[in-house]
């Protein structure tokens, strides 16, 4: 920059238009904010919007490093303001809406066609009060105002996921319990489609998991063995399982039961790892990607796809072929080799994305054309599983999920080729793009596996940032996918701009009307007869319950502070009253005399207190909470006889009854959250979650014993 300005006489403003061709726009962005603020006092900075993103995409990439850069840039408050631009709430956000339009402006319409994956993460059930939404975050909320009466234990996401493309996008979720049943997941599934039908996206499959809930919804929607698809808006969307939980299962009912097939020798988990064990101390080893873990799963290692695919992988075949051989296991140890060999062929077929080089062993591993060989391997491995029969089992239903998917994608395929398709990357159709974005998401959280509701809502939004900047976690339970996000970080940030910008329509209270002046607030200067009978109905103060009165003191020395230590508000507040000088809410006044509360302070703090036990856990899940309750605490009648002087009676009153307020919801949330978490822990029967058993289930301990090693951890 200086070098230009003295040769060429140029100013900054044209210095840098002669380094903008060479260098990158990000750069340039960068480059272009330190010439501006680099002179200036930090008082004095000032960045354009686009440089927020730029600095908020460095700072998620790496918040420590971030700190050490040694340029000009934006402190952490500023950051976090923007970030909080960003709001995605449970349901549709328009400014996603928005967001995915304007990206797809950039992309071709022949990648439009896409899956739509449907998953669940673990919540753990808190309650956080937010007056700005005018809701209790943590029950469950299912978008547009429709919230229940039960606790969020879950989070119901939906992602994108292009087929022939390279890009994929989160565009809603939905805070959920376990008992929402199929119907209440099969409602929420068509208008998500509908909502990416109208913007040109073409839906041409739902990805879940085998969770029994989710097939029922499938089957709700129209979709029947016979035909895997049902129809939203004309759109033909097909259904399938994903496929690693399907291997995953698999997995996991070979080592509890005897699989039986219709031709071969019964396939049994205990030459598997009678191969795996002896494998690990032999030189040179056949497997030598296998490790203890694959033998004994751990509790958390259980949803590693790779843990699962690698047993049955062909090199697990050829040992247990050369095992038999040698004499080591029995010559009916053949049989669960060739079923070990079937199982890799089946899950490469659908994991190919292009028309590679086929290697050793994975000469299913690529794209699905008619000459690649996935038809014929599908038919064989369909009339395979019509004859699969677990032994002694009862609740095995992954096999019809096998059969559906290849039907599926048989199918889809077919459609496919009609359009004038060469090709179809059938490994784009699983849910490892959710799986990448949650590992993400915890890796943000600090691998917290069960965060609270409105945690989810702020991580959902940092891992939106940190997924669109490029950043990713170590620790996932399956590969890396070759897709980045759909919508740049800058144009999600003008799509959330605009619509912070337009004013939303708010709530209304679901309360009963109260009797209300033309200003909106009750008046109390009715008729004689009201005042009396508002006096008669006044509940006595009761000195001998101060657990919720003791919480005015710090609000009272709050609000006196806020206004300026008023001498007419402090005569109100506060008094000398001999019998409740002895409480130990004693406050300084402005002339440093010792008072408490007065009495009629105490008395409305209780009221609003025993207001908020008896109406609010009814009506905590709706929206609109704070306003309704606001209403009915103005009408109380120790609320109603409640004055300040006449310069802050009207917004200063007002916000002392809001701090009030919120001190009694506080407290309730508390006592409620405690109270569900006593529930459960004494339905658990008190396990310990760091002590497993060697299948991965919790091992039940005593009370006392669970104390004592809680205690040790902390």
């Amino acid at each position: 920059m200086k070098c230009l300005e003295a040769k060429r006489g140029q100013t900054e403003a044209g210095a840098l238009q002669v380094l903008r061709p060479t260098v990158s726009p990000d750069f340039f962005t960068l480059l272009q904010c330190q010439v501006r603020n680099f002179r200036r006092p930090p008082q004095g900075r000032r960045y354009t919007q686009r440089d927020h993103v730029m600095f908020l995409g460095m700072h998620k990439l790496g918040p420590k490093l971030f700190r050490k850069l040694p340029f000009v840039k934006p402190c952490k408050k500023t950051l976090r303001t923007e970030a909080k631009k960003l709001d995605v709430k449970p349901g549709l956000n328009e400014f996603v809406q928005k967001g995915i339009q304007a990206a797809l402006k950039e992309k071709d319409p022949g990648d439009f066609d896409c899956s739509l994956i449907m998953d669940e993460v673990s919540l753990r059930f808190d309650l956080t009060a937010s007056e700005k939404d005018d809701l209790i975050k943590g029950y469950v909320d299912l978008g547009g105002g429709d919230t229940r009466n039960l606790p969020g234990d879950h989070a119901l996401v939906f992602q994108i996921r292009s087929l022939y493309g390279s890009w994929k996008f989160p565009v809603r979720y939905y805070i959920t319990n376990q008992k929402l049943n199929a119907e209440d997941f099969a409602a929420l599934i068509p208008p998500v489609i509908r909502r990416l039908l109208a913007i040109g996206l073409r839906i041409r499959l739902l990805i879940t998991d085998g969770l029994a809930k989710n097939i029922a919804a499938a089957f709700i929607l129209g979709v029947t063995m016979a035909t895997p698809w049902f129809f939203v808006d004309g759109c033909k969307v097909y259904y399938c399982v994903d496929v690693p939980h399907l291997l995953k299962c698999h997995r996991t009912a070979v080592k509890k039961y005897t699989l039986q097939l219709a031709s071969r020798h019964p396939i049994k988990w205990e030459y598997i790892a009678g191969f795996l064990k002896r494998d690990l101390i032999t030189k040179p080893r056949i497997a030598p990607k296998i490790t203890e873990e694959h033998v004994k799963v751990g509790p958390f290692s259980i949803m590693n796809v790779e843990l699962a695919a690698q047993v049955f992988r062909n090199t697990v075949a050829k040992g247990i072929m050369s095992y038999v051989a040698v004499g080591i296991l029995p010559p009916a140890a053949k049989a669960t080799a060739d079923h070990c060999r079937d199982m890799n062929d089946l899950f490469d077929s659908f994991n190919g994305v292009k028309d590679s080089p086929r290697q050793e062993g994975e000469s299913y591993k690529v794209a699905l054309t008619d000459e690649s060989g996935h038809l014929e391997l599908w038919e064989k491995m369909r009339k395979q599983l019509t004859g699969w029969t677990f032994v002694n089992s009862k609740n095995i239903q992954f096999v019809d999920s096998w059969i559906m998917t290849i039907d599926a994608f048989r199918l889809l395929w077919t459609d496919l080729k009609a359009e004038g398709r060469k090709f179809f990357p059938v490994g784009h159709g699983n849910q490892d793009p959710m799986e990448n974005f949650f590992s993400v998401f915890r890796g943000l959280l600090g691998h917290d596996h069960n965060p609270s509701a409105a945690e989810f809502a702020h991580g959902f939004i940092i891992a939106i940032v940190n997924s669109v900047s490029g950043s990713g976690s170590k620790k996932k339970n399956c590969k890396d996918d070759d897709a980045i996000n759909l919508v740049p970080l800058q144009v999600l940030c003008d799509a959330a701009k605009q619509e912070n910008e337009t004013p939303s329509p708010s709530f209304a209270s679901t309360d009963t009307p109260l009797n209300t002046s033309s200003s909106g607030r009750f008046d109390p200067q009715g008729s004689e007869e009201l005042r009396e009978e508002v006096m008669n109905e006044a509940a006595p103060l009761d000195l001998g319950s101060m657990g919720a009165s003791t919480q005015v003191q710090p609000i009272i020395q709050k609000f006196l502070r806020d206004i300026g230590h008023c001498v007419a508000c402090e005569e109100i507040l506060l008094t000398t009253e001999p019998m409740l000088m002895h409480l130990p809410l004693l406050i300084f006044s402005s002339d440093q005399a010792l008072r408490c509360p007065a009495s009629l302070v105490i008395q409305v703090t209780q009221d609003i207190h025993k207001l908020c036990e008896t109406m609010l856990p009814n009506i905590l899940h709706q929206v609109g909470v704070f306003t309704g309750f606001h209403e009915r605490v103005r009408a109380l009648p120790s609320v109603l006889l409640f004055h300040l002087c006449p310069e802050h009676d009207e917004i200063s009153m007002d916000s002392f009854l809001k701090a009030v307020e919120r001190s009694a919801i506080t407290g309730l949330l508390k006592s409620i959250v405690e109270s569900y978490r006593r529930k459960r822990r004494s339905a658990e029967g008190e396990q310990n979650p760091d002590d497993y058993q060697e299948d991965g289930s919790y091992r039940p301990v005593s009370k006392k014993s669970f104390k004592l090693q809680r205690v040790s951890h902390l």
